[in-house]
């Protein structure tokens, strides 16, 4: 008996597996379970534009495209934007997106006149058909990369943000440095050092030159030095930040635009003490450029007017990943730190 329940047992699987085989792979999972295989016939009418109406954080529009390829166009507060692609996997009642961003993971859909539903354990996204939303083109522009120089310091934590004098860039070019670094941007040359002390020493220094005058970063403070006489420190901040060291900075007037490794963007009062807070939105370099804030974080570059604050244009840099920190104008174009290649290098803005 016991030999016999055996054999039932190992034929009731074999039947269980044979059956499944004959279907091939299963589908994606979403709120309902799994709902066939892959190759199963997708809904033609999902492959739209659609704006996010609530659901979806952070999300403003998704792109699905005939061929299962997907843009995800995400905006944040004051409009900085990002760009996010992927091949989805379609099945007549389920879409499963990429991962690192909003449409990750797998739903369950359904399509109603010109509403889609987007529906996982997490909750449900509600989408409209909407044939005007932007294109990837126009949600954000591409810059390239046209120039490259070595970093001064072989091995270095090139974290820093830098500035330009009017001839060299000028970089710290390590985490803890009494010395700036003159490059020429032209001929890639160290054309001179700056020693600001061995007594000044700075953590993580971020660069801006404004006024004619260097402010440089220690921490979570700022030096105000001459370039002729850069030991004498003429003045200093007041604790910029609680919560971590400064990770970029722009004189904007009387105004030092920063942020904080915390994510907190403010502006201090150069003539005194008050420091206000703008808002959260992380970036690692700054520059104040014809009336204009550039701010830079990963592989994007925002165009910002200061009053009333607003991204105005978003620069996306290609080839990707790019980890930039720091960012500078030499009167001609951009020069970011990519922390992936530990490089400077120019940009075609």
């Amino acid at each position: 008996m016991k030999n016999l329940t055996t054999y039932i047992l190992i034929a009731v699987v074999a039947v269980m597996f044979s059956s499944c085989a004959k279907d091939g792979k299963i589908g994606p999972t979403g709120a309902t379970g799994t709902q066939g295989p892959p190759s199963g016939t997708s809904n033609p009418n999902i492959y739209n534009k659609w704006q996010v109406i609530s659901g979806m954080n952070g999300a403003a529009y998704l792109i699905i495209n005939s061929d299962n390829s997907y843009y995800e166009l995400d905006s944040a507060t004051y409009g900085f934007k990002t760009l996010n692609s992927g091949t989805a996997l379609i099945t007549g009642s389920q879409i499963q997106g990429g991962m690192y961003n909003n449409f990750s993971g797998t739903y369950d859909y359904s399509i109603s006149n010109d509403t889609l539903k987007l529906t996982n354990i997490n909750g449900t996204a509600i989408l409209v058909k909407n044939s005007n939303a932007p294109d990837k083109s126009t949600w954000i522009t591409l810059v390239t990369l046209t120039d490259s120089i070595n970093p001064p310091v072989t091995g270095g934590d090139y974290r820093e943000d830098m500035g330009f004098d009017g001839v060299n860039i000028l970089w710290a070019g390590d985490y803890d440095s009494d010395t700036i670094y003159q490059i020429n941007p032209t001929t890639h040359l160290i054309t001179g050092k700056i020693f600001i002390g061995s007594a000044n020493i700075c953590y993580y220094g971020q660069i801006n030159y404004a006024s004619s005058f260097i402010w440089i970063s220690n921490s979570e403070v700022v030096y105000k030095i001459s370039p002729l006489n850069p030991t004498v420190i003429i003045s200093t901040s007041p604790q910029l930040s609680t919560l971590g060291s400064i990770t970029g900075m722009a004189l904007v007037g009387q105004y030092m635009w920063y942020c904080d490794w915390a994510g907190n963007i403010y502006t201090w009062d150069v003539n005194g003490t008050t420091v206000t807070k703008q808002f959260n939105f992380p970036v690692s370099g700054m520059e104040y450029v014809n009336g204009f804030l550039y701010m830079n974080e990963g592989n994007y570059v925002y165009k910002c007017q200061v009053s009333p604050f607003q991204v105005l244009t978003t620069y996306q840099i290609s080839p990707t990943p790019v980890n930039s920190f720091g960012i500078t104008y030499d009167g001609s174009k951009f020069w970011i730190i990519d922390l992936n290649k530990s490089k400077l290098y120019r940009l075609s803005i």
